[in-house]
């Protein structure tokens, strides 16, 4: 870390001093590779990069006060851009590089990844492989920044390998205040097998717990959490990535917890989508002060595909195009099929059990939604594009639920599904894999975890038993081949 004078900035890599932090950052850029520059300054540098893009102003609003990089982290000076000063994490003033890790960084020896600060070092190199070796507790850490930045994306792999990263806090950074593990996951980038747990993300506009902004894929991951965008006048938040756009793919995933928005576009998975979102679930409560709410997305536009996904939290809204599943399917062929939605749906106009309003040239199939929980007798607010073998449920089970869409009732009226194969039916007492429900629930997705989808409905469980011992009683068995060798 460069040395403060009262009103002097020193280089940390040569003897040059200056008054201002843009005269810093221009000596930075222009005499000294990145690749010089310790972690620290290359995310303040991003920082920088992203805050002039949206303000001329680089100079300090005090010139004269001590030009604290560490603590401020922004170059035009919380002052001149209403940015509040942002903490940086000990975690991330570790000193650690990612080439201090085991591994090489690449496909086939990925670098190996065992705690909070070796996680931040992939800002260090964003284009390599790494794979999560343990655990993570981040419940006693301070806030971290995101990883990445809009203008650079994480555009290697992240394998979590199952593991799970427990009480994390992320802090959005930058003018508009992004925030997610990765600040942005560009094409091409990957993280798979991860699971958030207990995570708080608290930012302005585009916030998620696994990124801000997806364009890569994000696969077989889960995050249980809060996600807060505060800006009242545009945000995108969703539990697993406020945007998912243009070749973004979200697949086998899944999301609990709250969202929590202040502005337009909100969702329990995904806030804004024009990309792919493939047999993912989502139990969350997403609360909204404006349109565009939806239990699973907030927005699909712009092509937008959602099929075999399912959505059973509560979306509360005082804003208009609010659904069960998505708020807003909208136009250039944006297309939803093979779902369902059953949490209670509250909005202001155009309210539907599945979603608020179906755009021009918006496709809604193959869907159903429970019209008790949802208390929606419509599936669709406002229709303006193509609904086909959409269907309600209304016969209470005992629990308000409707009957036919629980237990092994559900392979019957629910037929456009694949049962058997993408999707599980949850009937007590029969064995799903390894697992016994003890009661009927809704339908459940075979390739995200089973225990965590039934927890998430409040359903108990026990373990398959592989063999029956049985003492005290005459037993009867029938109908068993021997194999008839004469080996003795």
């Amino acid at each position: 870390m460069s040395s403060m004078t009262d009103n002097q900035h020193d280089c940390t890599y040569c003897s040059a001093t200056f008054d201002t932090l843009g005269e810093y950052a221009a000596h930075l850029e222009g005499n000294h590779d990145r690749t010089e520059l310790n972690a620290v300054d290359r995310r303040w540098l991003d920082h920088y990069a992203d805050a002039v893009d949206e303000s001329e102003t680089v100079e300090n609003e005090e010139p004269g006060r001590p030009l604290d990089r560490r603590s401020v982290m922004t170059l035009a000076g919380a002052g001149a851009l209403g940015i509040a000063g942002m903490t940086v994490g000990i975690a991330q003033q570790s000193g650690l590089s990612s080439s201090d890790l085991p591994g090489m960084g690449t496909e086939s020896n990925p670098t190996e990844i065992s705690n909070l600060a070796e996680l931040l070092t992939i800002d260090d190199d964003l284009e390599a492989n790494y794979v999560l070796v343990a655990d993570i507790d981040a419940s006693e850490e301070e806030p971290i920044e995101p990883i990445g930045s809009v203008s650079d994306p994480f555009t290697g792999t992240l394998d979590g390998q199952g593991h799970e990263i427990v009480g994390l806090e992320i802090d959005g950074v930058g003018f508009y205040g992004h925030t997610g593990l990765f600040k942005a996951i560009g094409s091409g980038g990957r993280v798979e097998s991860l699971h958030l747990i207990d995570v708080s993300a608290d930012g302005e506009q585009n916030a998620g717990g696994i990124a801000a902004e997806n364009d890569g894929t994000i696969e077989g991951c889960s995050v249980e959490g809060t996600i807060t965008a505060n800006d009242s006048s545009f945000s995108y938040a969703g539990m697993i990535t406020g945007s998912n756009s243009g070749s973004g793919a979200v697949r086998s995933s899944f999301a609990r917890g709250t969202v929590d928005a202040e502005g337009d576009v909100a969702g329990g998975l995904v806030g804004t989508h024009s990309g792919t979102i493939e047999e993912c679930g989502a139990a969350v409560t997403v609360e909204s002060e404006a349109d565009q709410a939806g239990g699973l997305v907030g927005e699909s536009r712009f092509g937008g595909t959602i099929s075999d996904s399912y959505a059973i939290g509560d979306v509360d809204s005082s804003g208009d195009d609010i659904g069960g599943l998505v708020g807003l399917n909208s136009e250039s062929e944006s297309t939803t099929e093979h779902t369902y939605a059953a949490g209670s749906v509250e909005g202001n106009d155009n309210v539907g059990g599945l979603a608020g309003r179906n755009g021009d040239d918006a496709t809604l199939s193959s869907s159903y939604w429970d019209e008790l929980a949802t208390n929606q007798q419509d599936a669709i607010g406002q229709d303006d594009g193509t609904v086909d073998d959409v269907t309600g449920f209304d016969t209470d089970d005992g629990t308000g639920r409707a009957d036919e869409m629980t237990g092994s009732d559900a392979e019957t009226n629910m037929d456009a599904f694949t049962f058997g194969g993408t999707w599980a039916a949850v009937e007590g007492g029969s064995a799903i894999g390894d697992v016994v429900p003890e009661e009927d629930g809704y339908p459940i997705l075979s390739s995200v975890d089973t225990e965590l989808q039934l927890d998430a409905q409040e359903i108990a469980f026990g373990e398959a038993q592989t063999g029956v011992a049985v003492e005290g009683e005459d037993v009867t068995i029938e109908n068993v081949t021997v194999d008839g060798s004469d080996d003795e």
